[in-house]
């Protein structure tokens, strides 16, 4: 039996030492099996021989100890599938969570047009483009001067299950609406030595944020990490967010902390978008004379290049996120009139005034 005794298999011997190798060998209790492709130097200790008719140089030595992965019909169907249809080339055919990465460029269009392509799948929109390994993604990122009647009956459409809406008036005690979930603020603890600053030649060192004992995103899969990390890098290295004071180690130790630091609810959103389907959304309202922080500016900054649509809405027409925010990097737009009122609080509250739901107590007016 060759499974008990085991086998020895030779391949080409081809001096004397080998052949003197088999004398040996052969007295030994297992099976040998001398395989002579080219049929020279035959050796002539065996019991038994089998002449082919062809020869060769080579031989493909027989590899055990090896995991083998077989495939089923299905699946290699599936993959031929994959290949032809699934390619990047095809707009409009994709698999659900294609691609791990994205390149965000902003969308210019008039006010009127937000309210078309806002609940529309981003492959849809005008200049997106894919390829084999990455889409290019066109999202909103305007900030909306004044204010304008029509539009009030318009405005709760834009809220929906992946919509974050901020009252810059919070600051970081943010109040926002999250599939009916109140997140109390956007970032836990945030402290500009909270996590050291890790730049070194304008590039973030991941390893070194990563060693931190309050880094918070090892539960990550490695794509979203990575997506994290990367946007990090382009919203640092762009100069997005406006460094007044000349102290730019401070601001992006301030950047760096912020970001490391999002709540679990908005690292969420930003884990389960697809690129090619419709993006999560965020909404920002500055009303009365609150002005928005900085801290709010990065966020909103930072989430632009992830690719959510975000509008920042200034019905007073005062100062908004340009004082944070480079204004080539953002879009503005600005309609006829003003309203000092918080004309935004009472049209979400008008919305739920019947209703005992969270957005009608979130936003009631005191």
């Amino acid at each position: 039996n060759m499974s008990e005794r085991g086998v020895l298999w030779i391949i080409n011997s081809s001096d004397e030492v080998e052949k003197e190798f088999v004398k040996i060998v052969r007295q030994l209790p297992i099976c040998i099996i001398h395989m002579n492709t080219n049929k020279n130097n035959m050796v002539d200790e065996f019991e038994a021989s089998i002449i082919l008719d062809n020869t060769s140089d080579k031989f493909e030595i027989p590899k055990y100890g090896v995991v083998t992965v077989g495939q089923t019909l299905a699946y290699e169907a599936t993959q031929r599938v994959d290949e032809l249809i699934y390619n990047g080339e095809t707009r409009g055919v994709y698999r659900d969570n294609q691609y791990n990465k994205n390149k965000v460029i902003i969308m210019n269009s008039t006010f009127d047009e937000v309210f078309i392509y806002w609940n529309q799948d981003v492959m849809f929109r005008p200049h997106f483009k894919s390829d084999a390994n990455k889409v290019t993604i066109p999202v909103l990122f305007m900030q909306v001067i004044g204010w304008d009647d029509e539009y009030k009956k318009q405005l709760n459409n834009l809220i929906g299950p992946n919509t974050l809406w901020i009252d810059a008036d919070s600051d970081l005690n943010l109040r926002v609406q999250y599939n009916n979930i109140v997140v109390k603020s956007l970032v836990k603890g945030v402290q500009t030595n909270r996590i050291p600053i890790a730049i070194k030649d304008g590039e973030v060192d991941k390893e070194i944020i990563k060693m931190s004992p309050n880094y918070q995103y090892n539960y990550l899969n490695y794509d979203t990490e990575e997506l994290v990390f990367n946007k990090l890098q382009e919203l640092i290295s762009k100069d997005i967010i406006m460094c007044q004071d000349g102290k730019r180690d401070k601001l992006n130790e301030l950047i760096i902390n912020i970001i490391m630091s999002l709540d679990r609810h908005i690292i969420n959103l930003i884990q389960s978008f697809d690129f090619t389907k419709q993006n999560p959304k965020l909404i920002i309202t500055q009303e009365g004379t609150n002005t928005i922080s900085k801290e709010t500016a990065i966020i909103a900054a930072f989430l632009h290049l992830i690719g959510f649509d975000v509008i920042v809405f200034v019905p007073t027409k005062y100062r908004g996120i340009e004082g944070y925010i480079d204004s080539r990097v953002i879009q503005q737009v600005e309609l006829s009139n003003t309203n000092y009122d918080n004309p935004y609080k009472l049209n979400i509250n008008n919305k739920e005034k019947d209703k005992t739901g969270l957005f009608g107590k979130l936003f009631k007016k005191t």
